[in-house]
């Protein structure tokens, strides 16, 4: 299993970088997200940079997402009040 950083200690709202994730053998990919105050986050993908980003799930919580396995992913904070929000994605 692989594991990449998706966000770390953001306090603040915005895209984080993306993460090129590359599955091998897997169609299925897993991201943690980690909100220890308020704040929502979108977990998107694309297949490409030629492609717009996709909500693929949204989170208000601490949550484990089980998703389809996506080339490029990242997390969103599209609202934040306070705390610090972390991710990260596993995959095979």
């Amino acid at each position: 299993m692989y594991t990449k950083s998706l966000a770390s200690g953001v306090t603040a709202t915005g895209g984080q970088a993306q993460v090129q994730v590359a599955p091998r053998g897997s169609d299925e990919m897993v991201v943690q997200v980690e909100i220890t105050g308020t704040a929502t986050v979108d977990i998107e993908g694309r297949l490409n940079d030629n492609l717009p980003w996709v909500q693929l799930n949204q989170v208000t919580a601490s949550a484990i997402v089980p998703l389809a396995a996506c080339p490029q992913v990242r997390v969103n904070v599209t609202a934040y009040t306070s705390g610090i929000v972390n991710s990260e994605v596993a995959y095979r």
